[in-house]
């Protein structure tokens, strides 16, 4: 069978021999470590880690109700 080199999907590093026969997609356990993380802080943005609840929309602060009143008032809109 045809040796195919294969690269590391976070450090883009060639992976070592032994790691492509198990299937890894990594070149080393930091990089899966790495990984896991990353995709765990993503996944941690969406919704809640003890209950999978979905978080609810951010409210707008005080700061941002003034400016949109101010460029309401000025005529200022985002439409185009």
């Amino acid at each position: 069978m045809a040796h195919i080199e294969r690269f590391c999907v976070l450090c883009k590093a060639s992976i070592p021999e032994i790691r492509v026969t198990r299937g890894s997609c990594f070149c080393s356990t930091e990089c899966r470590r790495l990984d896991k993380i990353e995709r765990r802080r993503a996944k941690a943005e969406k919704s809640c880690r003890l209950c999978a609840r979905p978080f609810r929309r951010k409210r707008m602060t005080s700061e941002t109700v003034n400016n949109f009143a101010s460029d309401f008032a000025r005529g200022v809109s985002d439409q185009a």
